[in-house]
């Protein structure tokens, strides 16, 4: 299985009110990039991140197998495409490849504590709602 293209779409999501703090002080969280990876094998991964990368970041992916970049840390978004497209191509969900469940996947978004979160953060539990391909 190889990368064969990478599709890069900047997309701007609709202000939210209720998220002017995180939209202020962090990042701009309505400006989006989604990659869509395609490979060899017909398998297609997607990637998101806040900014775009250079063409000689995105030549690096192409003609490579995802799994040779486990643990890279070259692009969040290139990499999150490529373990999209490693858990599809395993049979199994992408959180299976680096947890037992998905039930205690926490992460961590710094600011102000809210809520009794403490340590200067809050803390999201994320589930996965809908799945294409």
């Amino acid at each position: 299985m190889r990368v064969t293209n990478i599709e890069v779409h900047r997309v701007t999501l609709p202000y939210d009110s209720d998220r002017a703090d995180e939209l202020i002080r962090y990042h701009d969280l309505t400006g989006r990039t989604i990659y869509i990876a395609h490979t060899d094998s017909g398998l297609t991964g997607l990637g998101e991140s806040e900014g775009v990368e250079r063409e000689e970041v995105l030549a690096q992916y192409i003609g490579s197998n995802p799994f040779d970049w486990i643990g890279d840390e070259t692009s969040l978004g290139l990499g999150t495409a490529m373990y999209d497209l490693m858990g599809k191509a395993a049979g199994v969900p992408v959180y299976k490849l680096c947890r037992s469940t998905h039930s205690d996947a926490r992460t961590r978004v710094g600011g102000p504590a809210r809520n009794g979160a403490g340590h200067g953060g809050r803390l999201y539990r994320w589930r996965v709602l809908w799945r294409i391909g």
